[in-house]
């Protein structure tokens, strides 16, 4: 048995219309070269790059491409998140008793998403899948987009940017194309002459948007030092479940706050496997992030707030006293400078040049700026020529822990208060997969006022995960939407990972426990989504090891 994933370097398009449609099509697919590879499957073709290129529609480097057929909407979407299409084609031409839709239809108000929630957080049943089917919903695109929402997995997204819907040429196209357009899809066709012809060139520009996008990038959170112990967990499960590759060997790396710490790591050279030896302090010879590294007292700061606080009673003026306490606050407990002198260290220790324009990888660190609460990336000018060592320093700065860190006449403190993750500058800079590692999850239970007992500073974290939690998946989708050819692969902790890291993110001492959590769920995640993870790294030159390799990881 082959160590390797058989992979698809080829493309994926679903196709779904009306059976007497779909039965012409297939018969026009096998007519143009096409082949269906297995007899179980009598809905998936084979369009094999010599057929592509045979017909003058592709460039001797195009892979090819699989095309599955459907007559069913909910079908589709149950195969959805397995199948990971590149592209759907629905085809509404030859509905039978076709309604217009009215506006409400095509685009569901508020009242109907809320009630609709808790049936789009879980993946429907078999049973409940034949229950509509027999209902024989009509192939329009509202009943796809119902579909895809109702019967794929809790957080799983497509975007309606990956649909391409073919109308019949009617009286009624002009106003169909417009809602159409509103709701974001792809392209609108109108009755093409040859199908065929159709996919070819929609799958044309999937292999347009790879030449232009031929980078690969790991992006990853933060999450205070739990963030950063699970992500080293992660990222040495990906490195474990590649093939004749390792996570070093992507194009750009993204980082902000102690994400920052990881990408940076990995784009100076350190395998992963050190990063996990350094952890349980087993490294022969890179020093171990210890406690006084982490944490050291910014005693002048503390001093002078002190000082403030005590001078702050010398008044009678309530207003004033107010204004005094709230001046005596210490603006970090932490001065993050031996954090900094241990990079630097870690940096000589490999040999390398402690300067982001030196750098063969692309790195790219965000930070804030404290006084204009912009966000700036660390990589990319006019902020290429800093120190790795320093951005990272200022990546971590989190108020009130750390002190800020001064730049080039600027104060800069954690990148996570403007930004949640980098992946819009690595799709930016030409990333087409994005690998993505999401540790700021906020803790959840099903007991009402679990999170209350805990206190009011685990209160505190719990709401700036949530709210950081929030605005990051909004980002994700919106990036998801406005770039839909761009692969992404999400990791993100489990309910008992979640359970592991609640409460306090500078802790440190279940280190050990959160790497291995970080590294099974991993693992886990991979094994369950196989075939979708293989299929999008495949298409950017990385192959996944068997999966029967891949469990043996666990044991």
């Amino acid at each position: 048995m082959s160590d390797k994933f058989s992979g698809f370097k080829e493309y994926r398009v679903m196709y779904v219309g009306v059976e007497r449609l779909i039965e012409s099509l297939k018969h026009d697919f096998l007519n143009a070269g096409a082949r269906n590879l297995d007899q179980q499957k009598s809905n998936s073709f084979s369009v094999s790059s010599y057929v592509l290129r045979r017909l003058a529609l592709a460039a001797n480097a195009f892979p090819g491409a699989t095309i599955n057929f459907y007559t069913d909407v909910y079908q589709l979407a149950h195969e959805l998140p397995v199948f990971d299409a590149d592209l759907i084609i629905l085809d509404e031409r030859l509905v039978q008793d076709e309604i217009e839709p009215n506006q409400n239809e095509l685009f569901e108000i508020e009242e109907e998403e809320k009630s609709n929630q808790d049936d789009m957080k879980v993946l429907h049943s078999s049973k409940t899948t034949f229950e509509q089917k027999d209902q024989k919903i009509s192939v329009t695109f509202e009943n796809l987009k119902s579909a895809i929402e109702k019967f794929t997995p809790r957080g799983f997204h497509y975007t309606m940017r990956r649909v391409v819907v073919v109308l019949p040429n009617s009286a009624k196209t002009t106003n169909r194309e417009f809602r159409l357009s509103l709701a974001n899809v792809r392209a609108v066709i109108i009755d093409p002459p040859d199908s065929v012809e159709l996919f070819l060139i929609a799958t044309r520009q999937l292999y347009d948007f790879r030449l232009n996008h031929k980078k690969t990038s790991i992006c990853i959170s933060g999450g205070g030092l739990e963030g950063y112990i699970y992500s080293i967990g992660v990222v040495n499960a990906i490195d474990n479940c590649l093939l004749d590759r390792e996570c070093g060997d992507f194009d750009i790396f993204c980082g902000v706050s102690s994400g920052a710490i990881v990408s940076s790591t990995l784009a100076v050279g350190v395998h992963s496997d050190d990063l996990v030896k350094q952890i349980y302090r087993k490294h022969t010879s890179l020093e171990p992030l210890g406690l006084n590294t982490v944490f050291d007292p910014a005693g002048a700061e503390i001093f002078r707030r002190v000082f403030d606080f005590i001078r702050a009673f010398s008044t009678f003026d309530s207003a004033e006293l107010v204004s005094r306490l709230q001046n005596s606050v210490p603006t970090g407990f932490f001065k993050g400078e031996k954090l900094k002198k241990f990079f630097e260290r870690q940096m000589r220790h490999f040999g390398i040049d402690d300067s982001m324009a030196h750098l063969k990888k692309e790195l790219y660190i965000s930070v804030t700026d404290q006084d204009t609460g912009e966000n700036i990336v660390f990589g990319e000018e006019p902020w290429k020529d800093i120190r790795i060592s320093q951005a990272i320093r200022a990546s971590t700065a989190l108020p009130p822990f750390y002190l800020p860190e001064r730049i080039k006449g600027h104060w800069f403190t954690d990148g996570q208060l403007t930004s949640a993750s980098d992946f819009n500058t690595a799709i930016r800079k030409g990333a087409g997969l994005v690998v993505y590692i999401d540790p700021m999850v906020p803790y959840t239970s099903n007991q009402p006022g679990a999170v209350m007992k805990k206190g009011g500073y685990f209160t505190l974290v719990q709401a700036v995960k949530s709210l950081v939690q929030t605005r990051s998946s909004s980002m994700l989708m919106h990036s998801m939407d406005n770039n839909p050819d761009v692969d992404f692969v999400i990791f993100k902790p489990t309910d008992e990972v979640m359970e592991a890291m609640a409460g306090n993110p500078m802790k440190y001492y279940i280190r050990t426990e959160l790497v291995d959590l970080g590294y099974r769920c991993t693992i886990s995640q991979i094994l369950s989504s196989y075939d979708a993870i293989a299929h999008k790294f495949a298409k950017h030159g990385f192959a996944l090891k068997s999966k029967k390799l891949i469990q043996e990881l666990l044991n």
